[in-house]
């Protein structure tokens, strides 16, 4: 099989919890049997920082990311996603979409 990596469907918002959460789901299931896990990344004021690992539920296409570590940042995001194949190869690293955090989380 081949090492091949696409998505669709992707939406970023601020969760209730104020973290930002990244919803796409992975084109085909057949994609899914390469992959290991993925990486989702963040750039911000030009720094590209690595956010943490999504891992890939064999059943469902779809991948919901918590970030955690841009919860008190404020400023444009913008993430991409590069997966990591079973072979330990890495794929192609894409654009998920940006996000512009502006306001306070309310206490």
């Amino acid at each position: 099989a081949t090492e091949t990596f696409d998505f669709k469907n992707q939406s970023i918002e601020v969760s209730a919890c104020s973290k930002v959460l990244l919803t796409f789901s992975i084109l085909s299931k057949s994609m899914l049997e390469n992959i290991d896990f993925l990486i989702i990344s963040a750039i911000k004021e030009g720094i590209e920082v690595s956010v943490g690992p999504a891992f890939c539920d064999r059943q469902s296409a779809e991948i919901n990311f918590l970030d955690f570590t841009n919860q008190n940042y404020f400023g444009e995001i913008k993430y991409h996603v590069t997966p990591v194949y079973k072979s330990g190869n890495l794929g192609k690293k894409l654009f998920i979409g940006t996000l512009i955090l502006t306001n306070k989380p309310k206490k």
